[in-house]
């Protein structure tokens, strides 16, 4: 679906998602909300506070408004994608989220406007304390650049 726009990765878990980010340079994560028992949103919310620049884009079956809001507050979901997904959509979003993370790698003030306040409930879990650890363990080519 990225075509020639960029190398994918694929994760099929949590710790291979993390693993992931510390090896690579992760532009956009695309996530099943889903896919697995782990709460995904714990990751969504540390990773945006930890490396605002990488852009999330979810896909659910659910219509839990609360959720919703919760991710575009609280994680700075760049988009959600209905299930099924259309795939035509989903292209046209990797791509709009491609062009937003080149912008931010030209201009790293803007990626101040990807802040997000400390989630108290998602840094004081097991989980996320575990997934904070990790993120903040993780020193990739990126991480000087963003800081803006």
């Amino acid at each position: 679906m990225s075509g020639d726009l960029c190398r994918v990765v694929h994760a099929n878990n949590l710790d291979d998602a993390l693993h992931a980010l510390a090896v690579n340079e992760i532009a956009v994560l695309i996530a099943d909300l889903e896919s697995q028992r782990v709460d995904n949103t714990v990751l969504f919310k540390l990773l945006k506070q930890e490396h605002p620049q990488t852009l999330v884009i979810v896909t659910t079956g659910a219509s839990d408004s609360e959720l919703i809001i919760s991710l575009i507050n609280e994680a700075r979901i760049f988009r959600f994608v209905n299930k099924p997904v259309n795939l035509t959509l989903l292209q046209s979003h990797i791509v709009a989220a491609l062009e937003r993370y080149y912008a931010f790698k030209q201009s790293p003030e803007m990626v101040k406007t990807q802040r997000v306040r400390a989630s108290a409930i998602a840094r004081e879990s097991k989980l996320g304390q575990s997934i904070l650890d990790k993120l903040k363990s993780i020193t990739t080519r990126l991480t000087t650049p963003f800081r803006g």
